[in-house]
């Protein structure tokens, strides 16, 4: 039943931010059913001789080799709709400018909230399946959407992604300022950091600005990376993070920091006053 819809249950059963579960109508009763937890408890029993295997005999009626279906990027939309195309007996190619599958769930989500092997296993139902993978093509550089089709794919799905972050929007926001960084991309440094590509080192102290799960994976993460252990409580405005630089006594006041609401401090980044 969980398969029906995608195959990524055991990545889901770690990140996913569980809308389904704000939606449901056991909470009229008491709580909502625990679908998150559910999923990954089913997915977490997938091993040993037990285990489902993937492989083509699953399809059941398999297409001509003419229809061909190219999916642009190997995140969780594009592994969703080749694993759909697939059972549905299609032809496959997967073309990733990266040369891992599984997108921001890759390389923007760190590894003690989803093991990377974890989510190479379930990426790797694709393959299973008979899809190819294309690692290291990039959509623009390495050929257009019309080259897609000038090569015989009957059908393009673009999955492209998003991995920038967005801008606070506040007055005197300043993104040139060094140290100002956006918590999407401070996240793929910290994964670079951990994959040995370069080396991000921290100190001091670092300010997050957001309360979601951006942002308490940028504050986890600058811990482990030496930023200084300290703690405020911020209201959700989209992660950002900002090493402190400025001299204790320029630091805005507590009482000037505090938002409208009196249960939640809110502390203000040095560098922009957000």
């Amino acid at each position: 039943m969980i398969l029906q819809k995608y195959p990524m249950a055991a990545t889901c059963g770690r990140v996913c931010v569980r809308f389904c579960e704000m939606a449901c109508r056991r909470n009229l009763v008491d709580e909502a059913v625990g679908i998150k937890t559910l999923k990954r408890f089913v997915a977490d029993q997938q091993k040993g001789p037990a285990a489902l295997q993937f492989n083509r005999e699953m399809v059941q009626e398999p297409l001509p080799p003419e229809m061909r279906v190219a999916v642009v990027g190997a995140g969780p939309a594009g592994v969703s709709c080749a694993y759909h195309l697939l059972l549905h007996g299609y032809h496959v190619d997967v073309l990733e400018a990266m040369e891992v599958a599984g997108g921001m769930a890759a390389i923007g989500i760190p590894s003690y909230r989803l093991p990377k092997d974890v989510l190479r296993n379930e990426t790797g139902i694709l393959t299973s399946l008979g899809a190819r993978m294309r690692y290291g093509e990039e959509l623009g550089r390495d050929y257009t959407i019309d080259d897609l089709f000038a090569r015989g794919y009957r059908a393009v799905f673009l999955a492209l992604g998003c991995q920038q972050g967005s801008r606070l929007g506040v007055e005197g926001e300043d993104t040139s300022l060094k140290g100002y960084e956006p918590g999407i991309a401070f996240l793929l440094q910290v994964h670079d950091h951990v994959a040995g590509l370069h080396t991000h080192a921290l100190s001091g102290e670092v300010v997050v600005v957001g309360g979601g799960n951006v942002a308490m994976d940028c504050a986890r993460s600058a811990l482990r990376m030496g930023a200084a252990r300290r703690a405020r409580g911020l209201p959700p405005h989209g992660a950002r993070t900002c090493r402190r630089t400025t001299p204790r006594s320029r630091r805005p006041s507590r009482k000037a920091s505090r938002s409208t609401s009196s249960r939640t401090p809110r502390a203000s980044c040095p560098r922009t006053g957000a």
